[in-house]
């Protein structure tokens, strides 16, 4: 499994690193996203199988310019991050709701953008 994810258009970057766990079936999902001028980094727990299966609905999306794709935390604060890629219009509409911890005080964040499908060509490394 690839532990980085990479999306980059003109004003949407997602960056996301899975960290795993000995012999469990859930992941610590480390979100960083930069929305026009709005930024975040959330952490998500969230089941390995589940964050494949977003990363593959990605390419997907790239290879047949259409469908939807969610991530979501099954419990906490309920964090998800949602694709959704339209032919019609040739977009990638993103939205989602990630929470902070710091301090002892907790933000939440909803995220909202749309950008061109030719950015939707996410990159991953080990």
């Amino acid at each position: 499994m690839k532990d980085n994810v990479y999306i980059d258009s003109e004003n949407f970057q997602l960056s996301l690193h899975i960290e795993r766990f000995d012999n469990d079936a859930q992941g610590l999902l480390h979100v960083n996203v930069i929305s026009n001028m709005v930024s975040a980094n959330a952490e998500m727990e969230v089941s390995l199988k589940d964050y494949e299966k977003f990363v593959e609905s990605i390419q997907e999306m790239h290879q047949n310019l259409c469908g939807e794709t969610i991530i979501a935390e099954p419990y906490g604060d309920k964090q998800f991050l949602k694709l959704i890629m339209d032919n019609h219009t040739g977009h990638v509409s993103v939205n989602g709701e990630l929470a902070s911890r710091f301090n002892g005080h907790t933000q939440y964040v909803s995220i909202e953008n749309e950008f061109d499908q030719s950015s939707l060509n996410c990159t991953r490394d080990d």
